[in-house]
């Protein structure tokens, strides 16, 4: 159990001010050292950040302190490499949006530190230090919505860099030079359970052809059946209900362009011709 009196709990979102109060000392660079109560606490910048930090699992390979040059062991990166020997306590803040700190709880150093490679704030590369570090007991799951919203806002700084940052040969070079990066960690979410009857039911209304761009369906599946995919046209986490007039069977690339362009046209269109499709049914008991 920490030592420090903290006010805040494990997922809860503060502010540098909260920070400062609670730990004495500021959220103003990476790793900050609180002599009050030995303690070092570490912050991860998932948005436009300078260092590589990534998730494999349950452990966060952490980049250490240092913005330009090679990185030293020394200040506070050998603190955090001593720490198993002392009764140093690391605390982890991961940052998502600008001056919103979300408090992941108190963890260990797990494995030994180690070099890689990665480009400093003048774009130029050097060895930087990596500290392999575990929560000490708690699961640190992140909800599936921070995850995803840390994936968009991933790609959109790789497309700002990429685009107004850097020539093309100058991307290429970054890409090559680049360590290995492959990060997975665990996330906590809450699934939809779909009626499959719901989908089967909206890809025989289809007969076989793309409702969007009525085109045939591209392949048959390995039972033989035209391959279209179920798709809700107002999306469940939208509110939208999983009924037959509110579901479309898509080609592959359309289901794609609805969940990534979304184009208002595109869900009147559908809504319109799921409209005629299940009046006519009711009619007549035939699928036209």
């Amino acid at each position: 159990m920490s030592r420090i009196p903290l006010t805040f709990k494990i997922g809860d979102i503060v502010n540098s001010k909260q920070i400062n109060k609670e730990f004495r000392c500021s959220p103003y660079s990476g790793m900050n050292y609180s002599s009050t109560y030995n303690a070092l606490v570490l912050y991860s910048y998932h948005e436009g950040g300078l260092y590589d930090d990534r998730w494999k699992g349950d452990i966060l390979h952490y980049t250490g302190m240092g913005r330009n040059g090679d990185m030293e062991m020394t200040g506070q990166n050998l603190r955090l490499k001593e720490s198993p020997n002392t009764d140093l306590e690391i605390h982890l803040f991961e940052v998502f949006e600008p001056t919103e700190y979300t408090y992941r709880g108190e963890f260990v150093l797990c494995d030994d530190p180690y070099p890689e490679f990665q480009e400093d704030e003048n774009k130029n590369m050097r060895r930087v230090w990596m500290f392999p570090i575990k929560a000490k007991n708690q699961d640190i799951g992140i909800p599936f919505d921070q995850f995803k919203k840390n994936e968009e806002n991933r790609k959109k700084s790789a497309l700002k860099d990429g685009r107004k940052k850097k020539t093309p040969e100058e991307l290429v070079k970054a890409a090559r030079n680049k360590h290995p990066r492959i990060s997975h960690r665990k996330v906590q979410s809450d699934e939809y359970e779909r009626d499959q009857q719901i989908a089967e039911a909206s890809k025989a209304l289809a007969k076989g052809v793309c409702l969007l761009c009525k085109t045939p369906a591209p392949f048959k599946d390995k039972d033989g059946a035209p391959y279209l995919e179920s798709h809700h046209i107002i999306w469940l986490s939208k509110g939208g209900a999983d009924e037959l007039s509110n579901t479309a069977a898509l080609c592959p690339n359309c289901h794609r362009k609805m969940h990534v362009v979304a184009d208002p046209e595109d869900v009147k269109k559908l809504q319109s011709i799921i409209k005629e499709k299940l009046k006519a049914f009711d009619e007549t008991g035939k699928i036209i």
